[in-house]
């Protein structure tokens, strides 16, 4: 994907196997930019911004990319992974016959336990809905097991994980995490997103002294020169 904002030259690149750092010195600037991008309002936003496919194509700004604004928040139940999760899940489970039985049968007896226990009742019962693999994850909280213990570094990689698990190929735009992170962290961080093929955007108020054959800088300054 390529991001391009209204009044700036340089053009942003957001694909798999690269990180591109986006740096906006001005501190207004920025908050306006990220908070375009948040809005996904595209060239209708506070600072209007385009998008393009790699051969050029509009893309549309609704649900092109995941803004995450803290480390400390980080989406897991973004409703697009989650449900992607549960459908990954259901066809992994499916694909063997002896694990599909195995669970039909569990609700089953789940369903005959329950109408054993209804027989006290004055009234008559019934299940309107089969029983559904899907509905069962969700309503169950199916999710990512961290540890308590974990580090804000574990959480990080361990959402880009996830994301690869569930075939999430929208680019991640990540805001501010410099404040959070060492740089030898980020870079663990940024190796991570490359090895599992994440598209990734870095959104900061100061460039990084990092130096990767895979991290591209944009740098707008105080001034809103670009570079």
């Amino acid at each position: 994907m390529i991001i391009r904002f209204e009044g700036f030259d340089n053009s942003i690149e957001v694909k798999a196997g690269l990180v591109s750092e986006l740096a906006v010195c001005n501190k207004t600037l920025f908050s306006r930019m990220v908070s375009s991008l948040l809005s996904e309002r595209g060239e209708l936003a506070l600072e209007p911004y385009r998008l393009f496919s790699e051969t050029l194509d509009p893309v549309a700004s609704r649900g092109a990319f995941l803004v995450i604004e803290s480390p400390f928040n980080l989406p897991w139940d973004n409703r697009q992974i989650a449900g992607a999760l549960y459908s990954i899940v259901e066809a992994r489970v499916f694909e063997e016959d002896e694990y599909r039985m195995e669970l039909e049968n569990q609700a089953e007896s789940l369903r005959k336990s329950i109408g054993r226990f209804a027989l006290s009742f004055q009234s008559d019962f019934r299940f309107d809905i089969e029983w559904d693999l899907k509905k069962f994850l969700k309503a169950f909280g199916y999710r990512i097991d961290l540890p308590e213990d974990a580090s804000l570094l574990d959480n990080v990689t361990q959402f880009f994980s996830l994301a690869s698990d569930v075939e999430f190929r929208k680019p991640l735009v990540l805001v501010g995490f410099d404040n959070y992170f060492c740089e030898n962290d980020l870079k663990v961080m940024y190796d991570q997103a490359v090895f599992l093929g994440i598209p990734l955007l870095v959104m900061q108020n100061e460039p990084s002294s990092l130096s990767t054959r895979y991290l591209k800088k944009h740098i707008i300054d105080q001034h809103f020169l670009e570079s």
